[in-house]
């Protein structure tokens, strides 16, 4: 793979710069963790130029995270800000430096002053932390020099095994609220309490069970447990008003008139700006409206469910957040629970939809 990729001569702005980004853009976890191994082991390769495709990897990886990534220079330049890279996430923004050993004492006010340098070049409302990404997973001394330092608050460390995991869980997600609490995670934070790493857990597992109700493929097995329960619950509710069921499917039902009913089931996420999130495949919602279908939204721990008609949710359709995965597009449901009012959230307007009229209690 590395004589394939020719990266002795790696420069900023050259040919094999941007042709070993364009590979690492479009090939898979598993070839990126084949190349790290590689450059740790290749004898031909020069530390620098190691160097090099380590930060390359890195900010790879930062996009595969969701961030929005402003690659650093190879090269330290007086006039241009000498980091490794810059990740901007959900109100997070990351200073990326990187390391291929942990072994000597590295010099971290060099990394405060490259945070002040991009605090006051964006005028942002607070300097970036910064990250420090190690090849090398003896981490012991630098965790040791950090603490002993008076910038323990500002400098977090993590190592590439652990980044490469943490992205390979995070492409399994569908870019709502845990892939944000995943990103706020990188961030230098205190855990002698231990309530925000709980809720971050929780939250990665609450969309992942949310993801597989809704039909999507998180582990290559499809479990439609909690789904099938709100199904049943909101056919009883259907059948009390005199709606009359027919046939059953995995995600859906039709009624005697041949009106069909997609069914959902949320989880509840530990986030007080949204508090419920469904992805569903843009064909999929277009298949619902094509059909003047109902789409039927059941919470975790509510006594009611969300009757949406097709009309409405074509109404709000251009006003909601997508997202892309590989080559399906999904669109993204959130929901705020705000003192017994439950509100759909509509990103692209000015303001937000009330659902206490679309509630129907079981």
């Amino acid at each position: 793979m590395l004589q394939k990729l020719n990266i002795n001569d790696l420069k900023d702005g050259n040919e094999q710069s941007v042709l070993l980004r364009q590979f690492l853009k479009e090939c898979d976890l598993e070839t990126i963790k084949t190349l790290i191994g590689e450059v740790q082991s290749s004898v031909s390769l020069n530390s620098q130029i190691k160097g090099f495709v380590y930060q390359d990897v890195v900010n790879n990886l930062g996009q595969r995270l969701g961030f929005d990534v402003e690659f650093g220079r190879y090269r330290g330049n007086p006039n241009a800000l000498n980091h490794d890279g810059l990740w901007s996430g959900n109100n997070v923004k990351l200073l990326i430096e990187t390391k291929a050993t942990s072994t000597y004492q590295i010099d971290l006010s060099k990394y405060i002053s490259y945070s002040i340098k991009i605090f006051e070049k964006y005028n942002l409302d607070k300097k970036p932390p910064i990250l420090l990404v190690l090849f090398d997973e003896n981490t012991a001394n630098l965790e040791a020099q950090i603490r002993g330092s008076r910038e323990d608050d500002k400098i977090s460390v993590i190592g590439i095994d652990a980044l490469t995991v943490l992205v390979e869980f995070a492409q399994n997600l569908g870019g709502g609220p845990a892939l944000k609490a995943i990103q706020s995670s990188l961030c230098p934070r205190d855990y002698t309490r231990l309530d925000q790493l709980i809720f971050t857990i929780s939250d990665v597992v609450s969309e992942i069970v949310t993801l597989s109700s809704s039909g999507e493929s998180v582990s290559g097995k499809i479990e439609y447990g909690p789904t099938k329960l709100a199904k049943n619950k909101i056919v009883k509710k259907l059948e009390r008003d005199g709606i009359l069921v027919e046939s059953m499917y995995d995600r859906f039902f039709k009624d005697t008139a041949g009106k069909k009913y997609y069914c959902y089931f949320l989880k509840r996420f530990h986030r007080k700006d949204q508090q419920y999130w469904l992805s569903i495949e843009m064909d999929v919602l277009k298949k619902i409206i094509a059909t003047e279908s109902d789409l039927c939204l059941a919470l975790e721990n509510k006594p009611f469910f969300i009757h949406f008609d097709y009309r409405k949710l074509e109404e709000c359709r251009s006003l909601l957040n997508t997202f892309t995965r590989g080559k399906k597009e999904f669109i993204h449901l959130g929901l705020l629970d705000l003192n017994g009012d439950v509100i759909l959230l509509l990103p692209k307007s000015k303001s937000n939809l009330l659902l206490n009229l679309y509630l129907s209690m079981y």
